[in-house]
């Protein structure tokens, strides 16, 4: 079943015809700014309309990532109209706008906001040359493979055209005949309160530019680099980039300013915890593989790839397992569970190998409760399900994984873990579920390590989770009288409560995987924000651990706008909490809360729209799309802004000027990078008129530069070549230009799949972790190695196990987190055999000798 979210961003026309139409777009432009785990984006869409287009309703739809918030939204047409969004209680936005259209006025009303897509009817749009769209939300971002790994990753969607594309053919949009045309463009930048590792995508070309350390006096240091994608086509896949930074994996807790200074202040709490967790005792897992059509090619191969280190990652003992195969039927290789052991893993195997995409539509709902139906209710179980997730029912598959946990005793919980694959996975489902079922979720598309998370979710289904967590905020709560009802509702209700946590309570937490809370914290005289918050949680069964994190402030300066983005993160998820807990007897409180949230923070929901009237402002110079650079001016700007990387200097603005670029920089001005936080690519401000002040030599049409006095009554502009000797340009460029090829172009990552050998290397390990003696053995790791030293007194079985971990260590060193877990299976076997020290001599002994 397809999902109902878009292809592609698009506006959609009637024109009077039997079917709607969409407008042609042009180009894209996405600028992110991240901050630790989130980050606030601005994505603009212009859209060619010609002369003759329908004057009638027009609908603008964007798809969006799973879990953004929806902070801003503006219109600009080429006449100049500026529409700009506020967010107001739905009824009374959807008069206003109604009002608007009637009075002829261009007019915009958000439809909805809902299953990761963005919809707003627009109206009174006057016939023009285009129509340009900007979007701003905010969102978190995902887990990677490591810990200390952040992923943004934008959908494909958001960023191709399946429904037309169309040449720029007005001067602003045309490029030179010798030149494609840039159809998208991506800035990013990037803070964190720690040293930057990395930043690479797995999924596109970027340009990183060189890391930065900002440091002031009484301070912590602070660091931050820029990212930047362009290309003469759209997106083809979804848009990765992954940050790998010291600090990620360490519990933070970062708190922003109210700027309107109500004294409520926003606080965002992340915590990875690195405790080691005890496996369970025992536990059933039931194994859930989406063979539905839109499976086919590499996802099924990648399924089939991944259910074999499931199936030979499972503990050898207290174990049962099943598998089910679903689309839009289900399927069990089994009636129930059976006990792991070598019998039935084979058959489990044997089963796997066989598998194919033929199953129809996705039908997950059927497979989650044929599968849950089927468990045992005397011993935990872990329900893993890897799909693609393309099911537009995500509703009733959540409320069912809800149900069934909560019915699900206190000794034999029920808990749902989901692997996405596939570059079109529904984030919203696979999500949904393992929040319902008090899980983990990874998500891996095609260019991405799938078996790396394969290990990272098993070990969270054999661990037991963190419970009974609590955070205490530093502030004293007031003492609220007893409520009979929903205590949680009652705190969360009270825009006078002192502290409103969300979630108010905290679910299933395991080790390495990230999990974050926010709270809005009034302040006052007598309440101030403490130095540091305290969490206390416990292992089911198990000991108690406490940990304290320090309040670091931060300023985020928007990416498009001026948004708060902890302030807008926190009200999305109070918003969404209060809704979940939406009752009848507190339909009506809660609704009024919704809406004052709504508007105070600029927040869309179920009870509040964005309204964009034009107020016939005219269009400002950044707004207008610029002309693309000649070839020998972008690179005359590619020498500038790398030489200043180098040296230090502030990366220049420029404004257009006809065909011109004219560089705007103060000289002597300390203030270009406030709060070490304002860098990233070179920013553009395009005039639509030539200004007759800056000084300036453009090589393609002087032959000789301005050489008159600069101005006193404003900052003196310079261009590069007033910078630079002219003799000196083309050894700068090819220097600079060496630098940045080496340095700044981050290609996509390769992929980082498990060797074959290692592939079938795991396919002849023995159940209980154990490798035996064979012929397709010595094939892999080498008939040398299989062969035992006279003077080694021990079994040829724990001899070959030694070699095969030798041969798994040499050919796994991309792979950590998966040898790490095949390698305690075992040890857990070999702690029946022998000692581990002299297991491991062993393992040296052979080293040498594996192929």
């Amino acid at each position: 079943m397809a999902r109902t979210t878009p292809n592609s961003a698009t506006i959609i026309y009637s024109d009077h015809l039997p079917w709607p139409d969409h407008l042609p777009i042009t180009n894209i432009k996405l600028e992110a700014l991240i901050v630790d785990v989130s980050a606030e984006i601005t994505v603009t869409h212009t859209f060619q309309r010609g002369r003759f287009t329908h004057m009638g309703p027009h609908i603008y739809i964007c798809p969006l990532p799973t879990g953004a918030t929806v902070c801003g939204f503006e219109m600009i047409q080429s006449d100049g109209t500026i529409s700009t969004g506020v967010v107001k209680e739905r009824q009374l936005a959807a008069a206003e706008h109604e009002a608007a259209v009637k009075e002829g006025k261009s007019s915009g009303l958000v439809e909805s906001v809902i299953r990761d897509q963005f919809s707003i009817k627009l109206g009174g749009i006057p016939p023009s040359d285009w129509v340009k769209t900007k979007l701003t939300f905010v969102i978190d971002l995902l887990d990677n493979d490591s810990p200390d790994e952040i992923r943004l990753q934008l959908p494909m969607a958001i960023g191709n055209a399946c429904y037309g594309y169309a040449t720029p053919s007005e001067p602003y949009l045309r490029q030179r005949p010798d030149e494609p045309n840039n159809r998208i463009h991506i800035d990013i930048r990037i803070q964190t309160g720690g040293e930057i590792l990395e930043v690479r995508s797995p999924t596109h070309s970027i340009i990183v530019a060189p890391f930065t350390t900002h440091e002031a006096e009484g301070e912590e240091p602070r660091f931050s680099t820029a990212a930047t994608f362009v290309d003469h086509s759209f997106l083809t896949s979804d848009f990765v980039v992954v940050i790998r930074a010291l600090g990620l994996d360490a519990p933070r807790c970062f708190f922003e300013n109210d700027p309107e200074d109500k004294g409520v202040a926003a606080l965002q709490m992340t915590l990875v915890p690195s405790t080691q967790s005890p496996l369970m005792p025992k536990q059933e897992y039931l194994i859930l593989v989406d063979r539905s059509g839109s499976m086919k090619g590499d996802r099924i191969r990648m399924a089939r790839r991944t259910l074999a280190i499931l199936l030979h990652s499972l503990p050898a003992t207290g174990t049962l397992f099943n598998v089910f195969s679903f689309g839009s039927w289900c399927a069990s290789l089994w009636d129930r569970s059976r006990e792991y052991n070598g019998e039935s893993l084979k058959e489990a195997v044997l089963h796997m190998e066989t598998m194919d995409a033929r199953f129809g539509g996705t039908e997950i709902q059927n497979a989650l409760r044929h599968s849950i139906l089927s468990r045992s209710v005397d011993m935990p179980t872990a329900v893993i399900v890897l799909t693609d997730g393309e099911d537009s029912d995500v509703e009733p598959c959540v409320k069912l994984v809800s149900n069934e946990v909560a019915k699900a005793s206190a000794r034999s919980p029920l808990r749902v873990f989901t692997l996405g694959i596939g570059n079109t996975v529904s984030s919203e489902m696979v999500n949904g579920l393992a929040k319902a079922g008090n899980g983990a979720c990874l998500i891996a598309s095609g260019s991405e390590d799938i078996v790396k998370k394969c290990a990272l979710l098993m070990r969270a289904a054999k661990s037991a989770s963190l419970s009974d967590m609590s955070i205490d905020w530093g502030i004293k709560a007031i003492q609220n009288k007893p409520r009979a009802i929903l205590p949680n509702v009652d705190l969360l209700l009270d825009p006078e409560s002192r502290i409103r946590q969300t979630p108010s309570h905290i679910g299933a937490v395991y080790p390495g995987v990230r999990f974050v809370v926010f709270a809005l914290v009034r302040l006052d005289k007598m309440n101030k924000l403490p130095e540091k918050v305290t969490i206390t949680s416990r292992f089911l069964g198990g000991q108690e651990v406490q940990t304290s994190v320090p309040l670091c402030a931060v300023n985020l300066p928007g990416a498009g706008g001026n948004v708060r983005s902890i302030h807008t993160l926190a009200t999305r998820r109070l918003i969404a909490e209060l809704l979940d807990g939406e009752i009848h007897s507190r339909c009506h409180a809660i609704r009024q809360e919704v809406i004052r949230l709504g508007t105070e923070y600029q927040v869309v929901s179920k009870y509040t729209s964005i309204v964009a009237i034009s107020a016939g402002e005219a269009v400002h110079d950044q707004d207008v799309p610029p002309e693309p650079l000649s070839t020998v001016q972008s690179a005359l700007q590619r020498v500038q802004d790398a030489l200043c990387c180098i040296t230090g200097d502030p990366v220049p603005r420029r404004r257009r000027n006809g065909l011109r670029t004219v560089v705007d920089m103060e000289i002597g001005d300390e203030s270009q990078s406030e709060g070490g936080y304002d860098i990233g690519p070179p920013s553009y401000e395009e005039a639509s008129a030539p200004e007759p002040t800056p000084e300036y030599f453009d090589p393609l049409t002087s032959a000789h530069p301005n050489t008159s006095a600069p101005s006193n009554n404003g900052p003196t502009r310079l261009t590069i070549l007033q910078r630079m000797e002219m003799h000196k340009i083309a050894e700068s460029y090819e220097t600079v230009g060496r630098f940045v090829e080496e340095y700044s172009v981050a290609p996509p990552a390769p992929l980082k799949m498990i060797p074959d050998g290692v592939l079938e290397l795991v396919k002849l390990q023995a159940f209980d972790g154990s490798f035996t003696p064979s012929e397709e053995l010595g094939n892999i790791i080498g008939k040398k190695a299989m062969k035992k030293p006279f003077f080694v007194a021990t079994s040829d079985q724990l001899w070959v196990t030694a070699a095969a971990v030798a041969y798994l260590e040499k050919h796994m060193t991309d792979h950590p987190e998966l040898l790490q877990e095949i390698r305690e299976k075992v040890l857990t076997w070999v702690s029946t055999q022998t000692k581990a020290e002299k297991f491991e001599s062993f393992v040296d002994q052979v080293r040498l000798s594996v192929k």
